[in-house]
């Protein structure tokens, strides 16, 4: 399954998103195999209850979350270059894959979603 990965990756810079409203784009590693398809993305500081993952009409892949300001009211910031707001992440995903049982893996700020393709 050859994919043209430009098709398949929306972030929170295309046009049909207000910036404001998401604030960040996450990274993500797409990978292939004979069988599977993964993806890995990097959630550094997130725990697993700031982050929501959907499938959307069998083929569009949501990831979205929310990361918020640790600053408390007597302390102010020098510098601030960390990100907090909101993300989201969108997948077009190809056919053939089993949408039932998606395993998935949270590890230190990692997080892992695997699919097995059916025939």
């Amino acid at each position: 399954m050859d994919l043209n990965l430009k098709k398949f990756i929306h972030s929170d810079s295309d046009e049909d998103h207000n910036i404001e409203e998401y604030s960040h784009s996450i990274d993500v590693d797409i990978i292939e195999g004979s069988d599977s398809f993964h993806l890995v993305f990097d959630l550094p500081g997130f725990t697993l209850e700031d982050i929501s993952v959907s499938v959307v009409n069998s083929d569009l892949l949501k990831v979205t979350g929310l990361r918020k300001s640790n600053l408390l009211a007597l302390e102010s910031y020098i510098l601030e270059e960390r990100f907090k707001g909101k993300f989201e992440k969108e997948i077009v995903l190809p056919e053939g894959l089993d949408l039932e049982n998606i395993k998935n893996d949270f590890q230190n700020g990692v997080l892992r979603l695997s699919f097995q393709k059916v025939v």
